[in-house]
């Protein structure tokens, strides 16, 4: 198991290796906390023939007991605090869809439209059926946990391996060093409420990116390489913040987003804040604003690169040799 995992003390050398074809599914985000040496790092990857080993963080609908509530209505009691996306793997065609978040119950009107009540952590569904039988290829309920935290973490490789269905970040880290993130793919991730529905915001606000770099602490020299990243809520890579801290050596090499509300954003509010390197190169961005998101959003950004407010010590931010497509 991923938390068996999780209890070993790796250093530098270490090799933590995840079976192809195999899927972990994780109550708890995998906290990975190794201090390799520069030249000798922790390592994360995979071993067999197959499909990339994937990590998720959401429940198997299908092993719920769904209830009919009448008027197309069905629920499930599946115990989460937040319920960020229900995604229904090979719908049709071999081609993925998810459910549509509403703020009340009384807004269930369309098929795949959902409501999560957080205080009886029942899930309800407008479907056609009972969900097991109208979604035999699968029910991924997305919990609000992210799936890897990399806080604190020294001199590590992550290298072929699937972060999906989460209602939250797919990696998320601060005062990280040495970082190198390759041939991974994160999908379907996101739409967890940061804030919940209110007076002021109906919907309520809601988040969940691919990977997020914070602004506390130091963090330099992390590599993002030869990923795929799809259908997230909001952003497929990020650094931002209001802390106080720097980030330099931030290297954006040779990915692929497609279907994410935004493909790159970045932010800083701290005017102590440092940004030293921030580079982006030889990307394809594409689809950007198509994802399941969209729609569902009350601001829709839909924007291959995305800057807010940067309110710090400015460095260089670097695109050369990107390609954008569609938005």
């Amino acid at each position: 198991t991923m938390e068996r995992a999780q209890e070993q003390k790796l250093g530098p050398g270490d090799r933590l290796l995840l079976k192809a074809g195999s899927v972990w599914r994780m109550s708890e985000t995998f906290r990975l906390k190794p201090k390799g040496f520069e030249g000798n790092p922790v390592a994360i990857t995979r071993y067999g023939e197959g499909e990339a080993p994937e990590l998720r963080t959401s429940i198997d609908g299908l092993s719920l007991g769904w209830r009919n509530e009448s008027n197309g209505i069905w629920s499930a009691e599946c115990g989460l605090r937040d319920v960020g996306n229900i995604v229904f793997p090979e719908s049709g065609k071999g081609v993925s869809a998810c459910g549509f978040k509403k703020p009340l119950r009384g807004g269930l009107e369309n098929e795949g439209d959902f409501w999560h009540d957080a205080d009886d952590g029942r899930v309800y569904l407008k479907c056609a059926g009972d969900p097991r039988k109208i979604h035999p290829g699968g029910i991924e309920i997305c919990r609000r946990i992210h799936v890897m935290d990399i806080e604190g973490c020294r001199n590590a490789v992550i290298d072929g391996v699937t972060f999906a269905y989460t209602g939250s970040h797919g990696i998320r880290g601060r005062n990280v060093r040495g970082i190198v993130i390759r041939n991974c793919r994160f999908g379907w991730i996101g739409g967890s409420y940061l804030s919940p529905p209110s007076k002021e915001k109906p919907m309520g606000e809601r988040y969940g990116n691919g990977i997020e770099i914070w602004s506390l602490g130091d963090s330099k020299d992390i590599r993002i390489e030869n990923c795929l990243f799809h259908d997230i809520y909001d952003t497929a890579m990020t650094n931002q913040g209001d802390g106080k801290g720097s980030i330099d050596g931030m290297h954006v090499v040779s990915n692929r987003i497609c279907r994410c509300e935004q493909g790159y954003e970045f932010w800083f509010r701290h005017p102590e804040f440092k940004a030293g390197t921030i580079e982006l190169r030889g990307n394809v961005f594409e689809s950007t604003g198509f994802g399941w998101s969209h729609a569902q959003r009350p601001n829709k950004n839909a924007t291959h690169i995305l800057a807010y407010s940067v309110d710090c010590q400015k460095g260089r931010i670097i695109l050369d040799g990107n390609r954008f497509g569609r938005t």
